[in-house]
């Protein structure tokens, strides 16, 4: 592991600057990165609100919207769609505001939440909120407000659009569960913001492609079993030893110095944990994860079983039809409770829910596991999915469905 001294980060700005032509340095882009635009990955909240003003929320209060007295001149229908986060660095669940591009009498507030889950990799003074225009492109409120002890992030606006949380400095990992003897890589991603920005005033920025040569590490280092090696460069790689370390989660610090001129160096550390484990369960729900240290497999009477379990008990239960690799459906009408369910903090979601009396019908959620490796009894079975499921006790009217994704490693027994 080796420190960088700041001798060295100047005299390599020094020397990047220097070559007019670098490969090092990405094209300035000042009409900002498009993105595609979020899908829906659950069902919209409406509310009408007039002249007097009024809030609405999500309905798991990830974001809420306050709309004062004199905002709109007649009754309006607000609504607020959750989608996927299509921001770089994003953090949290994204949200589609509408009614899109309606432009208010007066400014209504918007509030974000994040958790400690999304600060793993950065920290709450690097978060930002951001709206998508017709274009992909996404413009940053440099004026976000930050209150880390409520965990939101509140912005003014004068119009609806996308709108999402990210993170301009972030330590990223490609794998955030990995077994012993194996690595797992890092990243160091800043996101930068257009100099041409023709709204100065507004606090908006427009979000331009990563630059990487603006970051400089000077120093990795590790807490837990393993080894990191990293350089002057924003990669990095940890590998796990041969045994289960302690602690577990092992965590990794990236001390890095952001250049923003010759005169002005600010200096943070970015850490993110790590977990070691020969089996493993990693679930995102909405955007957050969860992991499961332990998991297992079954294969009894035709039907394979996919368990997978913390140390408060909770977990996740995969039941589908058949055996071996390949792909398996969930979303079989008829099989109760489901072929999927997930238990996370003791709620029970699965992949069946029921249309209103008295026309009652069985519907279900869909998705997909999909087994990329299979073993014998005491082996190793390895697979991925992505789908959705339904929260339990959900308004028939209208049932909360939530994105689900993951990865498994499971001991078959």
């Amino acid at each position: 592991m080796k420190k960088i001294s700041l001798t060295a980060i100047i005299i390599s700005v020094l020397l990047i600057s220097c070559t007019k032509n670098s490969t090092n340095l990405p094209p300035v882009i000042p009409k900002g990165t498009p993105t595609p635009k979020g899908s829906p990955i659950g069902n919209a909240i409406t509310k009408t609100i007039g002249p007097s003003g009024g809030t609405i929320s999500s309905t798991n209060s990830g974001i809420t919207v306050i709309v004062p007295a004199g905002a709109v001149s007649g009754s309006t229908e607000f609504s607020i769609q959750p989608i996927t986060n299509t921001v770089p660095n994003g953090i949290a669940t994204s949200y589609l505001l509408l009614p899109e591009g309606k432009h208010f009498d007066k400014p209504v507030s918007i509030q974000l939440k994040y958790t400690d889950d999304d600060l793993d990799g950065t920290s709450p003074e690097n978060l930002f909120l951001a709206y998508q225009d017709s274009t992909g492109i996404w413009h940053a409120k440099n004026d976000t407000r930050v209150d880390s002890v409520t965990k939101t992030l509140t912005v003014t606006s004068d119009h609806f659009s996308r709108w999402a949380g990210f993170a301009d400095i972030f330590l990223t990992v490609d794998n955030p569960s990995i077994d012993v003897n194996e690595s797992s890589h890092l990243r160091v991603r800043k996101v930068t913001q257009s100099t041409e920005e023709p709204q100065p005033l507004t606090g908006e920025k427009i979000l331009d492609t990563t630059y990487p040569s603006k970051i400089r590490v000077e120093n990795w280092s590790l807490i837990g079993g393993g080894t990191i090696e990293g350089s002057l460069t924003v990669t990095g790689t940890y590998t796990a030893p041969p045994t289960l370390p302690s602690p577990n989660p092992v965590t990794v610090t990236a001390s890095i110095a952001d250049i923003m001129d010759f005169d002005h160096i600010h200096r943070m550390s970015l850490k993110r944990k790590i977990y070691v484990h020969s089996s493993f369960l990693e679930i995102v729900m909405d955007g957050e994860t969860n992991i499961y240290p332990t998991a297992s497999i079954e294969v009894k009477n035709g039907f394979m079983s996919v368990r997978g379990y913390n140390s408060k008990g909770n977990g996740a239960t995969f039941v589908m039809q058949g055996s071996g690799t390949g792909s398996y459906k969930w979303g079989t009408k008829g099989i109760a409770p489901g072929d999927i369910q997930v238990s996370i903090g003791g709620v029970q979601f699965s992949d069946i829910y029921f249309t209103c009396p008295p026309n009652q019908e069985e519907k279900t959620t869909e998705g997909t596991v999909n087994i990329t490796k299979w073993a014998d009894l005491g082996g190793y079975v390895e697979g991925t999915f992505s789908g959705s499921i339904v929260v339990p006790n959900s308004d028939c009217k209208n049932p909360i469905i939530k994105s689900i994704s993951g990865r498994f490693k499971a001991k078959r027994y």
